[in-house]
């Protein structure tokens, strides 16, 4: 097979996804009241826009946020 998750090699990950989301603030509000393990919380960047990371059940990382650099 050509794929196996994180959680069977010890956590490691090679890449991580990043989803921009309209309202991140309601976004991550969701993920906490959902238990979602969240790996970075919820932080404005210097660069623009705000983001947080967490983790799925079998160890993906996710990133959530408002940054789009085609709007910047």
């Amino acid at each position: 097979h050509f794929i196996i998750t994180p959680s069977a090699i010890n956590g490691k990950t090679t890449m991580g996804i990043y989803i921009p989301v309209d309202d991140v603030e309601t976004h991550y509000k969701k993920s906490t009241s959902m238990n979602a393990v969240i790996i970075a919380p919820l932080t404005e960047k210097p660069y623009g826009g705000k983001d947080y990371t967490c983790q799925d059940p079998e160890g993906h990382i996710w990133s959530f946020g408002t940054y789009r650099p085609s709007r910047a």
